[in-house]
């Protein structure tokens, strides 16, 4: 009985995987296709700062010191990109943004110069939608249904906000974000499988990255931190020390561009210059731009508002997605995504500007809560069918 359940996974599977293939093809190919290659913002920010970094340079001259210089000293006023560039005691100018996603860009820029570095999200954003379906897939012991829901979740999150998912096809930080964390869960998946202390070091790696990446991103690493002390393979893995040595080298060697960047710009290499910006803007009653619960009451009702025009979040939808906690929440995978998701509303409730580039990480559990809602109730109900 259970090599024959094998045999139709097999042959069920390989022409789902084709589909697979042809619909995130697809989606590359639309992206590719609208992708302008201009850029403007903070990808302006990153782009100049990756320019700094494949030339070998770390503080700033030219006509961006000049005006982050004339900003600080109040003499002029100035859109951007200064708001990502600082002053230092010593008079020279810095930027203050986290150098994760900078040195990507700038191996971009040396491997395929300008055209691959603005372009270089899309490859980012495939991984993620990769990433999802090999969390499903491993998480449901390579299952044929796994790796439908897999499948569904990773082709339903780009239309979950088609302009949001385009718009990190640009050189936003989001992207290389997502898929730390998306491949820090798969490493958690993979680990609760086999024990092995490979994908500790991987998971640790992509988590200490994520932090390289932006600094509150280590607020996510303990949603994966439950989840391994819940694991049968973390209480049996014998020793322990040698599981925490390796997880603490590698979150360093993943962290090691922020912290080197915060000795030498703060002089402390756990404080860095956007984290004091930060939470010097961070207030507990008063609402507006910057983190605030104040905010709280107002975000809420915006997102409200802004994701009922979005078709997939319609209510029945999102009692599919219910279904599907409900079906996973049991399983590692569903308890990171539902961990990623809860927490990151919570954050960004609390964000003055939010919109949909700020609560599109969430739409990442979103899609895998949908797409286990979808097949794997079709999958209890042909099961429970088959029994009568």
């Amino acid at each position: 009985m259970a090599n024959s359940s094998i045999k139709i996974n097999r042959l069920l599977g390989w022409p789902l995987a084709i589909l697979l293939v042809v619909g995130v093809a697809r989606i590359v190919g639309a992206s590719w296709q609208q992708h302008s290659g201009l850029v403007n913002a903070d990808p302006y920010s990153y782009v100049s700062y990756a320019r700094l970094l494949s030339g070998g340079h770390f503080y700033l001259d030219g006509e961006i010191a000049q005006a982050t210089r004339a900003f600080a000293d109040g003499k002029v006023q100035v859109l951007g990109p200064v708001w990502n560039t600082s002053v230092l005691a010593d008079g020279r100018t810095v930027f203050g943004i986290a150098p994760g996603y900078p040195l990507w860009l700038a191996l971009m820029l040396k491997a395929g110069g300008t055209w691959l570095c603005l372009h270089a999200n899309i490859l980012l954003l495939t991984v993620v939608m990769l990433f999802i379906v090999l969390c499903f897939w491993e998480g449901f012991d390579r299952s044929f249904a796994g790796l439908a829901a897999g499948a569904v979740a990773c082709l339903l999150l780009p239309r979950t906000s088609p302009a949001t998912f385009l718009q990190f096809t640009y050189p936003w930080r989001e992207a290389l974000f997502y898929t730390c964390l998306t491949g820090a869960a798969w490493s958690l998946i993979r680990f609760s499988k086999s024990a092995r202390l490979v994908w500790i070091g991987l998971l640790s790696f992509f988590l200490g990255y994520a932090f390289a990446i932006k600094e509150s991103n280590l607020l996510y690493a303990p949603v994966y931190g439950l989840v391994l002390l819940g694991l049968p393979a973390f209480r049996r893995f014998r020793p322990k020390w040698k599981l925490v040595a390796v997880g603490l080298l590698f979150v360093l060697i993943g962290a090691a561009p922020l912290l080197i960047q915060n000795a030498l710009t703060t002089g402390n290499p756990l404080v860095s210059l956007q984290t004091l910006r930060e939470t010097s803007e961070f207030s507990v009653n008063s609402t507006g731009h910057g983190l605030s619960l104040g905010n709280v009451s107002w975000v809420v009702k915006k997102y409200v508002t802004i994701y009922g025009q979005l078709p997939l979040f319609d209510w029945k939808l999102l009692v599919l997605a219910l279904i599907g906690i409900a079906l996973t929440v049991k399983r590692p995978v569903g308890q990171i995504f539902l961990g990623i998701g809860l927490l990151h509303f919570g954050l960004y409730s609390m964000f003055g500007n939010a919109e949909y580039r700020h609560m599109f990480l969430a739409h990442i559990p979103y899609s895998v809560c949908l797409g286990a809602g979808i097949v794997l109730l079709i999958d209890r109900l042909v099961a429970c069918g088959a029994k009568y």
